[in-house]
């Protein structure tokens, strides 16, 4: 051993480390006593919904870097990364050379969420939790996938229920009727997960 470490250690406690089998150590694991949300709820005037408190990260490696938004339930926002076409591979401990950095966030995007940050906004600031970013590559509009309108056809009208008359973007899994002149059927159209349309069972009008 050099003689700059004695010296260093000289009047430390020094232990030998050596690697032992997973199988051998006995862990145990137990829920907190209160959840990260449950802390932001119990301060007074934040009345907010469990869906308001997401996290953002940072993925990526060298000079690629994606901001993410996802539940802060996920690890990681290892969910949401597996169903992205491009970074996908950051999902869950296959890939090392991706770098994930997450913090929580307040997620003005859910619903009920814009209309609880002014009580709750002195709570989140004081323990330096910002808003989560407005436009990230993943996790935009609190984790909900829309397709923008579908194009008018000619002599029809689209009925979509489950959203507003005239919306400019329909939910997904949400589908959409097209009715012809004299109230024909002129088939369906359902919102995909990757926000495109399923038009296989669009009849259209003559």
């Amino acid at each position: 051993m050099a003689h700059e470490v004695v010296a260093e250690c000289g009047k430390s406690d020094v232990y030998q480390v050596k690697p032992v089998p997973e199988e051998k150590l006995k862990i145990s694991y137990r829920r907190a006593p209160k959840s990260l949300a449950e802390v932001f709820m119990g301060s007074a005037g934040c009345h907010m919904a469990d869906s308001c408190l997401w996290q953002t990260c940072q993925v990526g490696s060298d000079s690629c870097w994606w901001t993410v938004n996802c539940d802060v339930n996920e690890h990681d926002c290892d969910e949401t990364l597996e169903h992205s076409s491009v970074v996908h591979d950051c999902a869950g401990q296959a890939n090392e050379d991706c770098q994930i950095s997450c913090k929580p966030c307040y997620n003005l995007q859910c619903p009920g969420c814009e209309e609880a940050w002014e009580g709750c906004r002195p709570t989140f600031e004081s323990s330096h939790v910002p808003t989560c970013p407005n436009d990230p590559e993943l996790g935009k509009n609190c984790g909900i996938v829309y397709c923008p309108m579908h194009a008018d056809v000619p002599n029809g009208v689209w009925d979509c229920p489950g959203d507003d008359a005239g919306a400019a973007k329909i939910e997904e899994d949400h589908t959409c009727l097209l009715w012809c002149p004299n109230q024909v059927f002129g088939g369906v159209i359902t919102c995909e997960h990757d926000g495109t349309w399923n038009e296989a069972a669009l009849i259209g009008c003559n």
